[in-house]
C-alpha cells in the first residue's frame, strides 16, 4: 500500500514537471547564455598635431560605431628613427630627419615628417605626423632664410619678454607706447587708462624715432614678413603655449599665440586668430590652420589696434 502510493506521488510529480510547473527544485532547467552579437568596426580616424623633438604626445583614433565589439588599436611608425609608438595611442619625437617643404625648393633640415599608421580589427588610418627641433631662446636671435630674427616679442621699450613663448607687450602703430594684454589696460608708462586713444598717426613708415625694439634690432617690413612666412610653417604647442613654428634649414622660430588689442580698447584673447605688427601695416596673420600675409596698407595703419611686434637683427 505505501509503495502504490510513493509511486502514485512519483507519477504526479512527474506530470506536473511536463505541464511547466515546478514542485520539485529537480524540475528546474539551467538558462542558456544569450548569443553575443558582434559589432564590426566600420571606419576609423586618427587625428595629430605637430610635436617637438623630445616631447612625448597623444594620438586619438576615432572609432565609428563606438560601441563596435573589439576596439584594440594598433599604431606603427614608418620611421622608428624619427617618431616611436608606446602603446595604443603614445608617440615620442626623437629626431627630425630630412624634410623638403613642398611648397619651396629648400631642404628644412630643422622639421620632419612621419607616417603614423592605425589599425583596428580590418581598418587603417594615416596621419602625417610633423616633428621639429625645439624653437630657439637664444636671446641673440635665430637665423631664418639668411634673416637674424628675435627669439622673443618685445616688451617694455627697448627690452625683450622675459622667455620665446611670453606675450610681451602690445603696440599700435608708429607709437613707442607698450601695452598690457589684460585688462585693466596698464601701459609701458605705469598708466592705467579706461579711455583708449582711437586716433592714429599719419605716415606711411614707421619713424625711427618711434620704433620700441631693443638697441640693434627694429620692426621687420612687409617683405621680411613675407620671408618668414615663404619659409614654412605649422601651428605647434611649447611648454604648453600654442602658435606658429616658422622654419628653414637654418633653425625655426616660435610666434606664440597671443592677445591683441581691438580698436575700442578691449583685449582680444587668443583663440581664434592672431596677428604680428610690420613697419609699413603689413601684418601676419595666423590661426591654428591658416597663415596669412596681409598688407592693409590702406587699413590697418589707420585701426587703432595693438599688437604684438617680433624684430629683426639691424
Amino acid at each position: 500500500m505505501f509503495r502504490n502510493r510513493f509511486y502514485l506521488r512519483k507519477l504526479i510529480a512527474e506530470t506536473i514537471c511536463l505541464a511547466g510547473l515546478t514542485v520539485f527544485s529537480g524540475c528546474e532547467k539551467d538558462p542558456q547564455p544569450p548569443t553575443e552579437e558582434i559589432i564590426t568596426v566600420e571606419s576609423i580616424g586618427i587625428s595629430s598635431s605637430p610635436i617637438m623633438i623630445g616631447d612625448t604626445d597623444i594620438l586619438y583614433v576615432m572609432i565609428y560605431p563606438n560601441n563596435a565589439t573589439d576596439k584594440t588599436i594598433t599604431l606603427s611608425s614608418t620611421n622608428n628613427n624619427i617618431i616611436t609608438i608606446q602603446g595604443s595611442s603614445t608617440i615620442t619625437a626623437i629626431d627630425y630627419g630630412n624634410y623638403t617643404y613642398a611648397k619651396f625648393p629648400i631642404s628644412a633640415i630643422a622639421f620632419g615628417k612621419v607616417d603614423i599608421v592605425a589599425s583596428v580589427g580590418n581598418k587603417t588610418d594615416t596621419a602625417t605626423v610633423q616633428t621639429f627641433l625645439p624653437p630657439s631662446n637664444n636671446i641673440n636671435g635665430v637665423v631664418i632664410r639668411g634673416l637674424c630674427w628675435a627669439t622673443r616679442n618685445i616688451d617694455m621699450p627697448g627690452t625683450f619678454a622675459e622667455s620665446t613663448i611670453a606675450t610681451g607687450m602690445l603696440y599700435q602703430w608708429n607709437r613707442k607706447v607698450g601695452w598690457s594684454a589684460t585688462d585693466p589696460l596698464t601701459n609701458s608708462n605705469g598708466e592705467t587708462v579706461t579711455t583708449w586713444n582711437t586716433t592714429v598717426e599719419e605716415g606711411s613708415v614707421w619713424e625711427i624715432a618711434n620704433d620700441p625694439s631693443p638697441d640693434g634690432w627694429r620692426i621687420p617690413s612687409w617683405e621680411e614678413l613675407k620671408q618668414l612666412y615663404d619659409g614654412g610653417n605649422a601651428y605647434a604647442t611649447v611648454n604648453g603655449v600654442s602658435g606658429k613654428i616658422f622654419f628653414s634649414e637654418d633653425g625655426t622660430v616660435f610666434l606664440p599665440g597671443v592677445p591683441f588689442i581691438w580698436q575700442d580698447g578691449s583685449v582680444y584673447p587668443y583663440g581664434t586668430y592672431c596677428q604680428y605688427m610690420g613697419e609699413n601695416g603689413g601684418v601676419l596673420w595666423f590661426n591654428s590652420g591658416d597663415t596669412l600675409l596681409t598688407t592693409f596698407n590702406e587699413y590697418s595703419r589707420y585701426v587703432p589696434y595693438a599688437l604684438p611686434i617680433r624684430c629683426v637683427k639691424k
